[in-house]
């Protein structure tokens, strides 16, 4: 983020690393936020993970889709 506010050059290329943290900072407070840890997750299984996982696409997707055809 330093290098991205303080280096010009650097600002075509430090958008997508500038994103990427912000998506990995948010994940990580909702990981912290739910008492999730990497034990846990281990012990639920990759099937279950996988499942709620594609289960928050498509409600995000269908909610998006909502919001932007409806309203």
């Amino acid at each position: 983020i330093l290098l991205h506010s303080y280096v010009p050059g650097l600002n075509t290329t430090s958008t997508y690393i500038v994103e990427a943290s912000h998506a990995a900072l948010t994940l990580t407070l909702f990981l912290v936020g739910a008492g999730l840890n990497r034990h846990l997750l281990r012990g639920v299984g990759t099937r279950p993970l996988l499942q709620g996982l594609l289960l928050l696409i498509a409600i995000g997707l269908a909610g998006l889709w909502m919001v932007l055809h409806l309203a």
